[in-house]
């Protein structure tokens, strides 16, 4: 992957991270929020988060979503 695409799909996955509350079976939350929604499934097309839609779109980190995670907390 091309490092600007790299960084940029870390970028997201830190906000996803950090910003969408994490649920007690290990989804996560998009609130309906557009942004959310997208974050989620931008993730998962790429292979981050494993993308489940119940009325409204949640996420859950795949291992390669948690290497990402890990690998970008390392980073700073």
């Amino acid at each position: 992957m091309e490092e600007s695409r790299e960084r940029t799909l870390a970028a997201l996955a830190l906000m996803v991270d950090q910003y969408l509350e994490r649920r007690p079976d290990g989804f996560l939350d998009s609130y309906a929020m557009t942004a959310g929604e997208q974050a989620i499934t931008i993730l998962g097309e790429h292979g981050y988060m494993e993308v489940t839609i119940k009325g409204r779109i949640f996420g859950r980190w795949t291992k390669a979503g948690e290497d990402l995670l890990n690998l970008t907390r390392t980073r700073k």
